[in-house]
């Protein structure tokens, strides 16, 4: 196939006419498949999934008009041979720009995690300290001794388990929304040229 081909009336009513015979349905099912295949595209992560799909028919045309396709066959089967095929060339063009981007994040995610982490940090302790204190124990505890160990925080704080669960769902809140607060005052810091933290 050459690579001077263009899309033209007589090839593209040339696959109308391989889709059904009656152009109304031919339309309808052109559609169709066009909408299938853009979920195919879309599933599959392709990053610009209507012009794959719009060139899985401009391939089929080519194919209609130079004759090498089989007339019997069912279209769905041949366009998704080609939106196979395009996708396999479009993970190969994305490949190198995703390489790129898979060395970056994991630095950017470094940086974002620190952040984050220095950001809680401060939050727990601006808490009040029987919240900071109560918050670290219910925390610590895990595994089998988990139960045991926050019914005795419970009690050791005159709580029943339901109110020291809404307690502890509280001071979180708060960390979350201090985190959030902390984190967009740094965002807005960097990008004057400085981070500073109280």
């Amino acid at each position: 196939m050459s690579s001077s081909w263009s899309l033209s009336k007589q090839s593209f009513d040339l696959l109308l006419h391989w889709l059904n015979e009656d152009r109304a349905e031919a339309a309808t099912r052109y559609e169709i498949e066009r909408l299938k295949l853009i979920r195919i595209f879309e599933n599959r992560g392709a990053e610009d999934a209507e012009s794959l799909a719009d060139e899985v028919f401009n391939r089929a045309c080519r194919k209609l008009e130079e004759g090498t396709v089989d007339l019997s066959t069912e279209p769905a089967r041949l366009l998704y041979g080609i939106a196979r095929n395009l996708l396999k060339e479009d993970y190969r063009k994305q490949s190198a720009s995703r390489r790129i981007t898979a060395v970056m994040q994991p630095v950017e995610a470094v940086a974002a995690r620190e952040s984050h982490l220095l950001a809680m940090e401060l939050c727990i302790a601006c808490l009040p300290p029987a919240d900071r204190d109560l918050f670290a124990r219910y925390m610590e505890s895990a595994g089998a001794e988990r139960i045991e160990a926050r019914a005795l925080l419970a009690k050791e704080f005159g709580l029943n388990p339901v109110a020291l669960r809404v307690r502890i769902a509280r001071i979180r809140k708060a960390i979350a929304d201090c985190i959030l607060r902390r984190m967009k005052e740094m965002e807005r810091n960097e990008s004057r040229g400085g981070v500073k933290w109280d």
